[in-house]
């Protein structure tokens, strides 16, 4: 027998961690799963108290537990929009101690995010000791929080490189004059200019779900969660290049940004077609990467649970 140590096994709530531009985050409806509660109306009424708790340590609610909607599929595939919140790791503290304690998967939760937000605690205290320390400690739990929900961590890396690259992007807009609705729309135009299709046409070609917001229909989820490493890396020659040219060029203002952000996406677009005549894989591409080829917004497990749910959200 092998003197050789076996990895140490994944968490249930290291699993659902989810990370995007804004940072960590759990999804109330898939902690609810993992706490074993089959009712919403059940578990929102943990939720509420952890609200409470909250308030009452001083601290600002809506910082922690953020209101979404989440997509879910019912009976005949049909896709319905029900009540969901993105929580911080305080906020899923707090409803772990408010949730039921005679149940071990809450004393585990407990345990888990007590230790969790204590480490954050260390960690915001080191940003000011040590800002690179503190990217590098992000970087590498971002990573396992990707690897952890079953990508590659080749590819968990090239995402979290991308995170970085647009958050240096999306910061060099703002002190250039960008405000509100222009990151959306330069965004779009640059994904046009690197790919040929905009942010909603690359995510039907990927078959993300569609869902009705008003009177449009539109594709759910996270686009960049679903992207080969190949859009990736054209993605981040894009975003590379834009910072590069307004910082060149000291542009500012949104003609000037908008200007150099059509010269950025024409160079990503001739990178793109080398890759994709060197590598032979379409790009973009119809493949999906997100893990399981179910999205992160239909994580919840079918059951009578989530049929229960189902039949409560349409009553509301």
């Amino acid at each position: 027998m092998s003197g050789a140590t076996l990895p140490m096994p994944i968490s249930p709530f290291e699993r659902i961690r989810h990370q995007d531009e804004a940072g960590e985050y759990w999804s109330a409806r898939e902690l609810m799963t993992i706490l074993e509660y089959a009712l919403w109306q059940n578990f929102a009424r943990v939720v509420k108290k952890a609200m409470t708790a909250c308030e009452s340590s001083g601290h600002q609610v809506s910082d922690h537990f953020i209101d979404v909607n989440k997509a879910i599929t019912g009976g005949h595939g049909a896709v319905q929009q029900v009540k969901d919140y993105h929580l911080t790791r305080y906020a899923c503290y707090l409803i772990a101690q408010n949730a039921d304690p005679d149940k071990e998967i809450v004393a585990q939760a407990q345990t888990y995010f007590a230790v969790q937000t204590r480490r954050q605690e260390l960690a915001d205290q080191a940003i000011g000791e040590d800002p690179e320390r503190a990217y590098l400690d992000w970087y590498e739990r971002a990573v396992r929080s990707y690897v952890a929900r079953g990508y590659s961590e080749s590819w968990a890396r090239a995402r979290v490189d991308g995170i970085t690259i647009r958050n240096r992007l999306t910061h060099e807009w703002s002190v250039r004059g960008i405000t509100g609705k222009e990151f959306a729309i330069l965004t779009d135009e640059l994904h046009m200019g690197m790919f040929g299709l905009d942010i909603e046409g690359h995510k039907d070609l990927k078959g993300m779900p569609v869902v009705r917001k008003g009177a449009r229909e539109v594709q759910e989820g996270e686009l960049r969660d679903a992207l080969t490493e190949m859009e990736i890396a054209v993605v981040q020659v894009g975003e590379i290049m834009s910072r590069a040219l307004h910082i060149a060029r000291d542009s500012r203002g949104r003609k000037d940004i908008e200007r150099d952000v059509k010269h950025a996406a024409h160079i990503a677009d001739e990178k793109r077609q080398e890759l994709t005549e060197a590598s032979g894989e379409p790009i973009p591409s119809p493949v999906n990467t997100i893990p399981g080829s179910v999205g992160l917004w239909d994580a919840l497990a079918a059951g009578d649970g989530a049929q229960a749910d189902e039949r409560e959200d349409k009553k509301a």
